[in-house]
């Protein structure tokens, strides 16, 4: 279990870049820019020592060295967690005095705030397909930090589209948000009994170690018992993977289009509670999974990325004749293939050399960061984007969408994380000699 108050999760102060489109403000340059197809800085942020940036939907959060966030995009639905210009970065303070945060992930209209005393704070709302449901049982709109109640101390956060997944200390799991997709791992109910899902409740869930796919040996060779503790969480937009303390990673949610990696079923399209999604993965150990609306991507502890669900707009990175082969053979009554999908996780073979260690998705859009370093004034770099990309959210001079893996141009910068919205992205970008200098000018350094 992690001691409180919680370490910082990241440290490398970078700048905030943007690309794609902006015209719900989240290109955060002012009114006069609502498109771009190369990455422009945000100056505004020269001297806050950023360490993580995140995309929402249309808004976008950013973390400080010094555990402050800075927030710009649409708030319509109060994502940004403050008032003032949407298309402006600007502090988020109302509610978080005194807090130092360490983690921030986000939904389509959400935002959700780890601090380093085990505390989430959130603001927005949370939606279903015929609208806004609420933010809590009592609060319909929240516009600024409100404290999560009914949490023990966190350790980790996720947020789907509209729904959260957290990871207590103890190896507890809680979900809130809209269930229609039974992404919360429970039974969704009537949309007039919604708001009962706006409050925090555990996973009562037990993996049954006993099962041959599922038995785990301990160092003497002896069977571990089954616990309800679980290591990490992540959440796709309708969808959400556990990872339990044995190693074995657990999926439910939405899965019309495969991206739980399960196969796909036309008559079950949601899993309502933990399924075993069994691999190779889960020896080598899981480094993260992102999702987005409805596509999936792992990455193991070697640095490899797999990819299932949706292949209509390229999401998965995956060739031609890579789909072709492993989408399921079900025809319709023309003949022709019912969909197009992957319904297990298939390797990204574009990126197989290259040690990735992060991956973003959203929408129909995907970015992975590799961990190495390119040569500076290279025209390489350790950037990947593919999938959808007509906003121009892909980094690839508004070419459009890219069917496999493209190495972004990011003149000679290091990337150290990215994050795809739906229709722009946000890149955190290694500090070069000019940005070194100018901090030592101004004493920000």
């Amino acid at each position: 279990m992690p001691a409180f108050p919680l370490p910082p999760r990241h440290t490398e102060v970078g700048v905030v870049f943007v690309v794609g489109d902006g015209s719900c403000a989240q290109l955060g340059l002012g009114e006069d820019t609502v498109e771009l197809t190369k990455p422009r800085k945000i100056g505004y942020f020269d001297d806050k020592n950023i360490v993580h940036v995140v995309a929402g939907g249309l808004h976008n959060v950013a973390l400080s060295q010094d555990g402050k966030l800075y927030s710009w995009g649409c708030n319509d639905d109060g994502a940004l967690g403050r008032a003032g210009p949407e298309d402006q970065p600007g502090p988020v303070v109302d509610g978080l005095e005194g807090r130092v945060i360490v983690d921030v992930s986000c939904g389509d209209s959400c935002t959700m705030a780890l601090t380093q005393d085990g505390e989430v704070f959130g603001w927005g709302q949370f939606r279903d397909a015929a609208g806004a449901v609420g933010f809590t049982p009592t609060v319909f709109k929240q516009s600024t930090p409100l404290k999560i109640e009914g949490l023990g101390k966190v350790k980790m956060i996720a947020c789907g589209n509209h729904h959260v997944v957290c990871l207590q200390d103890d190896g507890k799991v809680l979900t809130w948000g809209d269930n229609s997709q039974g992404q919360l791992g429970r039974r969704p109910m009537s949309r007039r009994a919604a708001a009962t899902s706006l409050k925090p409740r555990d996973i009562t869930f037990t993996p049954d170690l006993k099962q041959t796919s599922l038995r785990r040996e301990d160092a003497r060779g002896k069977a571990i018992k089954s616990t309800k503790i679980f290591t990490a969480v992540y959440a796709g937009g309708y969808h959400t993977f556990l990872v339990h303390q044995s190693g074995a990673l657990f999926v439910y949610g939405l899965n019309q289009w495969g991206q739980l990696g399960l196969g796909y079923n036309e008559e079950q399209a949601s899993f309502m509670g933990p399924a075993h999604l069994e691999g190779d993965f889960e020896k080598r150990g899981i480094r993260m999974i992102a999702g987005g609306e409805h596509h999936t991507l792992l990455l193991d502890e070697n640095g490899k990325v797999f990819a299932c669900g949706r292949a209509e707009n390229h999401q998965l990175g995956l060739a031609e004749e890579v789909i072709t082969r492993e989408m399921p053979q079900d025809m319709d009554t023309d003949g022709n293939f019912s969909k197009r999908l992957v319904n297990h996780l298939v390797p990204v073979d574009k990126l197989a050399n290259f040690n990735i260690k992060t991956v973003s998705a959203n929408a129909q859009s995907s970015i992975a960061v590799g961990a190495d370093v390119p040569p500076l004034n290279s025209d390489t770099s350790n950037l990947w984007a593919w999938g959808y990309g007509d906003e121009g959210q892909l980094i690839n001079d508004g070419e459009g969408d890219a069917v496999l893996p493209h190495n972004a141009f990011l003149n000679g910068r290091k990337a150290i994380t990215a994050s795809v919205g739906g229709q722009h992205s946000v890149l955190l970008l290694a500090l070069n000699e000019k940005d070194q200098k100018a901090r030592r000018s101004s004493g920000t350094a």
